[in-house]
């Protein structure tokens, strides 16, 4: 509950949500049918809150702030990667999902560059199988990525790109070898 005196109360359009703004700084929004209860913080006290038409937005008002809220999860998602560059990096997304396989956190950019270093890396050091899953991976999230390192065509077969990358490892140490040799 609020800890200080409600200002304002909203329904939303389609009576999903209601919502109350308090002189506390804090908003509450209840979803209706569950009674889920989500109270956001707005710092200062809440001087109006509202709902826009078509239901995807809540807005939060006070004397100097607006507090804008995605109300729809796909609507968040599509403003949020209208904005990026670039999809999570392997890092990242192990950093944030651990050992869930990776994906591509927009749909529409392209997988990050990571991931296909990450299975050039196990196949140089001679991990087969760990750069075929990676590269298979790449495949099944973008179908028409290029795995061939010597050529702009279209690779098919990841297995090949691992060996063709673990072939050019070891011809590299054959090389250093030869040369420590002389």
């Amino acid at each position: 509950s609020h800890q200080d005196s409600v200002f304002d109360i909203a329904f939303s359009a389609d009576n999903k949500y209601f919502a109350t703004g308090s002189d506390d700084g804090t908003a509450k929004l209840i979803e209706i049918s569950s009674g889920k209860e989500t109270i956001i913080s707005h710092q200062d006290s809440v001087s109006d809150i509202a709902f826009s038409a078509d239901n995807k937005y809540f807005a939060i008002t006070s004397k100097n702030k607006v507090n804008l809220i995605f109300l729809d999860v796909k609507e968040l998602i599509d403003h949020t990667c209208s904005r990026l560059s670039q999809n999570l990096s392997l890092v990242s997304w192990h950093r944030y999902f651990g050992n869930i396989p990776y994906q591509k956190t927009c749909k529409n950019l392209p997988i990050h560059p990571s991931l296909l270093r990450e299975g050039e890396k196990l196949a140089r050091s001679g991990k087969i199988q760990g750069a075929i899953s990676i590269y298979k991976r790449a495949k099944k999230l973008e179908p028409g990525i290029d795995l061939n390192p010597d050529t702009q065509a279209i690779e098919q077969n990841p297995r090949q790109v691992a060996n063709q990358f673990f072939t050019q490892a070891q011809l590299k140490q054959g090389d250093i070898v030869e040369k420590k040799e002389e």
